[in-house]
């Protein structure tokens, strides 16, 4: 059962629309209070110690370093924003990217509507490399 509510403040965020639900989690989409951005809310549900996040949040400002570095910044990895890992509940926040013109934001959701044309996926592989090659030196 989700703690979570449309117009409930969640740090600097007012939640407006949950985006999905995992097992660790919600996804909610949110505007800053007084900047009126929007972010991406990843809330971790209660019976999960802050640790699942806290390393998710490690990994994910460390590839944003090492693709900063490499001249990656703007390649298509998610920036996180911030986040609560003090008092529950427990949240990332995250660049919030609306969906292309025909609603896909991920490869699973390309791959649901059918095969890939050649440049879609010469594009997505494309991009998949570019971050693979940085993320492993």
């Amino acid at each position: 059962m989700s703690t979570c509510e449309t117009g409930k403040r969640i740090g600097a965020y007012i939640l407006v629309e949950k985006l999905g639900e995992g097992g660790f989690g919600e996804v909610w989409k949110g505007k800053h209070h007084f900047l009126h951005h929007w972010a991406a809310i990843k809330i971790l549900k209660p019976e999960f110690p802050k640790e699942t996040l806290e390393k998710e949040g490690r990994l994910q400002a460390h590839l944003e370093q090492i693709l900063e570095k490499e001249g990656f910044a703007q390649c298509g990895v998610i920036r996180l924003l911030g986040g609560n890992l003090w008092d529950p509940p427990f949240f990332l926040v995250m660049e919030f990217v609306e969906a292309d013109y025909l609603g896909r934001t991920s490869l699973r959701d390309w791959l649901k509507h059918g095969p890939l044309s050649e440049q879609e996926a010469i594009e997505i592989l494309s991009k998949i490399a570019a971050i693979l090659s940085v993320a492993h030196r």
